[in-house]
């Protein structure tokens, strides 16, 4: 696995980059100039495609390359396909199949048990797309709308775009522990995405994008919180086997 954790790890970062870094040189703000942010982000890039292609997998190369398409296309002008929550939703769909997909193939693919990998990837995917690629925008409506954004809380107002967020994860969360009991081994993991859910869901319902941003960011910090907790426990589980 370090091959691919290494790569991930630095296309991760170099997508963060280049997703748009204040302008203004380093400081004590951590802050970086654009100029340096492109230097970081193209060696990163170069690395991580570089680890991925010394790796014994052969197709990690072509997952890390498709990896970094699909977050250039997520942001990059005259594309930018987070201005939709459609096209947001469908890209991150496909960063996460990615990146379950490179996880199982440098776990050895179909020589490990299929079903465990099948459901948790397929899970955690649409805890990505279907949950964070909306919630994550409950805290730039104003933002959103200003620049121009066709998200789900633009089109449809705040109040029936927050009750959607509510119940995806919900729908989610008890669909991954229903199927957990068919694979014993992912029920800590599904347990955990349950109580993320129900938290996330009561922080959707309960805050507004007019509140202060400590706060209306709360959904989307649930949401990563669970994310963590629930891939921490299936490995935690997986390795105790």
């Amino acid at each position: 696995m370090p091959h691919r954790g290494q790569a991930l790890r630095a296309d991760h970062l170099s997508a963060a980059l280049l997703d748009g870094i204040p302008a203004g040189g380093a400081g004590d703000n951590g802050r970086l100039s654009p100029e340096r942010a492109k230097v970081i982000a193209w060696g990163l890039a170069v690395l991580a495609l570089l680890l991925a292609a010394l790796g014994p997998v052969p197709c990690l190369t072509a997952l890390v390359a498709a990896q970094f398409l699909s977050g250039y296309a997520y942001s990059a002008p005259g594309i930018a396909l987070k201005r939709r929550t459609s096209t947001a939703v469908l890209c991150i769909l496909a960063l996460g199949g990615l990146t379950f997909a490179a996880g199982w193939a440098c776990a050895g693919g179909g020589n490990r048990a299929t079903l465990p990998v099948l459901v948790f990837g397929t899970v955690m995917t649409l805890w990505m797309g279907a949950v964070g690629a909306m919630v994550k925008d409950l805290s730039d409506l104003v933002g959103d709308a200003a620049a121009g954004r066709r998200t789900v809380l633009v089109r449809w107002g705040e109040r029936r775009a927050r009750m959607i967020c509510a119940t995806n994860p919900l729908v989610l969360g008890a669909a991954y522990t229903a199927a957990a009991t068919a694979v014993p081994v992912l029920l800590p993991s599904a347990l955990l995405l349950l109580c993320g859910a129900l938290a996330t869901a009561v922080l959707t319902v309960t805050t507004s994008s007019s509140e202060p941003r400590s706060r209306s960011r709360l959904p989307y910090r649930a949401f990563m919180i669970t994310q963590y907790a629930a891939c921490t426990a299936a490995f935690c589980c997986a390795l105790a086997r």
